[in-house]
Formats: structure tokens, C-alpha cells, sequence
């Protein structure tokens, strides 16, 4: 299932003619399966949109290793018509996730009864 805790920044956030973005994700560590979407005006295949990893090896989806620190990404949108685009991507975790550590319940004690009058 999909992870929604995670923050995905875009730079520079508005692009008149074509150019890099430089595209940033933080999220918590885990190897995730990740699927970009790249969304406008014109239809293409992942062929024809190329989101390097500038850590890893050129890919549009597949998965990768966070380690907490942010994944940076360049998006080249020369090949893009004009109009308005947008960027995002599915993180879909491939390790379980741990639960959240259960606390005891906090226990006290129980005053004994006053001996009957």
C-alpha cells in the first residue's frame, strides 16, 4: 500500500521553455517501489520522460533505497510541450513497516479498603 508520509519539493516551481528540474523527496527509510507521474496537457509513454536519479541509475519507476535523507531527482522538460505540467510520484514500500513501539499501560495502586466500622 502506498505511503503518504513523505514530502516532495520541485525547483524551481514554475518553468517558462523547457529545462531541468531538480526534484527532491524526503521519506522515512525503507527500499520503496517507486512510480513517477508526470501530468499535462499531451499524453506520452514512460519512453519519452526521463527522471534521473542522481544517485542511482537512469529510471521512471522501479525501486530504491531511502535512507532519511533526501532523494534528488532531475527532470529534463525540453521534450514537453508548453503548458501546465505537473510532477508526482507512488511510494510503495517493499520492507514492512514497523509498528509504533506499544507502551505499557500505566499501572498504579489501589489503596486497600478501611476495615468496615
Amino acid at each position: 500500500m502506498p505511503v503518504n508520509d513523505f514530502d516532495l519539493e520541485v525547483h524551481p516551481k514554475r518553468i517558462a521553455a523547457g529545462g531541468i528540474l531538480l526534484i527532491e523527496i524526503t521519506a522515512p527509510p525503507n527500499i520503496y517501489q517507486v512510480e513517477w507521474a508526470v501530468e499535462g496537457p499531451v499524453r506520452f509513454t514512460h519512453r519519452e520522460v526521463t527522471i534521473a536519479l542522481l544517485v542511482e541509475e537512469v529510471a521512471v519507476t522501479g525501486p530504491v533505497e531511502f535512507t532519511g535523507e533526501p532523494l534528488k531527482a532531475t527532470l529534463d522538460t525540453s521534450s514537453l510541450v508548453p503548458g501546465a505540467w505537473t510532477v508526482g510520484v507512488t511510494l510503495t514500500p517493499l520492507l514492512p513497516v514497523p509498528a509504533a513501539p506499544q507502551r505499557p499501560r500505566p499501572r498504579g495502586r489501589v489503596p486497600p479498603r478501611p476495615p468496615p466500622p
